[in-house]
């Protein structure tokens, strides 16, 4: 990896330094032995008693309101 950085480091933008940072990139995918903080995918799951909510793009916890359908809430809880 520190090869790879140093030579793409040097090179002006072209096919040869995308071809560098896109190995770099597939080393880190397929090496790195922890879950980043950030991901090209991402999932939420909410219960069906939550509604109005949509998620931030950043992260979680940013949200303050929130509409719960508190008999449905209740049910679900009942039936667990």
């Amino acid at each position: 990896m520190d090869e790879l950085y140093k030579k793409m480091h040097n090179i002006v933008d072209s096919p040869e330094r995308k071809k560098l940072i896109d190995e770099m990139v597939r080393i880190i995918q397929n090496e790195v032995p922890c879950i980043l903080g950030v991901h090209r995918l991402g999932f939420r799951l909410a219960h069906k008693w939550l509604s109005d909510y949509k998620p931030h793009p950043l992260g979680y916890g940013f949200n303050k309101y929130y509409k719960v359908d508190p008999a449905l809430r209740e049910e679900t809880k009942k039936n667990l």
